[in-house]
């Protein structure tokens, strides 16, 4: 079983829409739950409903470490 001690949470950060200058939810913070072996990180539905949110339910996702950062990016 792997152990995950969380410091201090990431920020998600969108940044403003193509053309505009407006951020309609420019961060939120979330955390990581442990269930068994596995580990997630629910993101609130207000973030995952601004357009600017680049992925889609069942997407598939490529998460890397960079440095302090987690990155997730389409596959």
């Amino acid at each position: 079983m792997t152990t995950v001690s969380v410091t201090s949470l990431p920020k998600i950060v969108i940044p403003k829409a193509p053309g505009t200058s407006q951020r309609l939810t420019a961060q939120a913070k979330v955390k990581i739950y442990m269930s068994g072996g596995r580990h997630s990180i629910n993101l609130p539905s207000e973030l995952v409903r601004d357009s600017a949110f680049p992925f889609k339910p069942l997407e598939e996702l490529v998460a890397r470490i960079d440095g302090k950062r987690v990155v997730i990016e389409k596959a």
